[in-house]
């Protein structure tokens, strides 16, 4: 049943037939519920259901990173930073149906107007099994067209686990006239204590504004090995 909470001239929320009303992001909305069919669905549409599955295997567990990396990037639309992170990376996807897989050195984690890093470098820092202690250096050159307020602007770094689907990100990290800053990873020791179950690591890093109101491009970083 549907509610007209403001009246006849307001916004319909709740189901209405094969229609649904809701309120997001303050805009009111009307979807129409999908209706199951039994036509058999073509190759091109398992393709795309299963591309947008994988991107959600990664866009997902790094959602509180793309919370404030993507915010700019939807801001005065209908949109959220997931929708962004979403379709910014399906470009990522690769192969052919059922065989297809994602390329992470072509995805997106950050998008904006602010000047990228330059240079950007990151590698193994600390390796310490006995104490699950596990960095990341991220280092970056001196860019000489950034001055004034934007050697104050913030790095974000990403790393990001394939093998189990997490991740460790920092959102308000060095500024960018530091030109480094160490990330810290969560891993998680085998049960055997033979080493981590995390063996490498997919990393990014971009900069944020000191008002966080202005986002870089993100760079990807390489992959790193996680091993002594």
């Amino acid at each position: 049943m549907a509610r007209l909470k403001n009246g006849i001239s307001g916004p319909i929320v709740g189901k209405l037939g094969n229609h649904v009303g809701y309120i997001r992001l303050g805009q009111p909305l009307i979807r129409m519920k999908s209706i199951p069919t039994k036509k058999k669905r073509s190759s091109a549409q398992k393709a795309s259901t299963n591309a947008f599955s994988i991107v959600s295997k990664f866009v997902s567990p790094i959602r509180a990173f793309t919370d404030v990396s993507f915010k700019p990037y939807v801001a005065g639309t209908t949109q959220i930073p997931r929708n962004a992170g979403m379709s910014l990376n399906l470009p990522a996807v690769y192969g052919e149906y059922p065989d297809q897989h994602f390329d992470f050195s072509k995805a997106i984690v950050a998008a904006g107007v602010l000047p990228a890093a330059l240079n950007p470098v990151a590698e193994l820092s600390v390796y310490d099994q006995q104490n699950r202690t596990v960095k990341l250096k991220f280092s970056w050159e001196s860019d000489p067209n950034c001055y004034g307020e934007r050697q104050r602007d913030q790095v974000m770094m990403l790393a990001f686990f394939p093998e189990t689907g997490k991740s460790s990100y920092c959102t308000s990290g060095a500024r960018r006239v530091d030109r480094s800053d160490v990330l810290g990873l969560d891993v998680h020791l085998k049960n055997d204590g033979t080493g981590f179950d995390e063996s490498y690591v997919e990393t990014y890093i971009a900069f944020v504004s000191d008002d966080r109101m202005e986002v870089s491009n993100s760079t990807y970083c390489g992959r790193i090995n996680l091993t002594a």
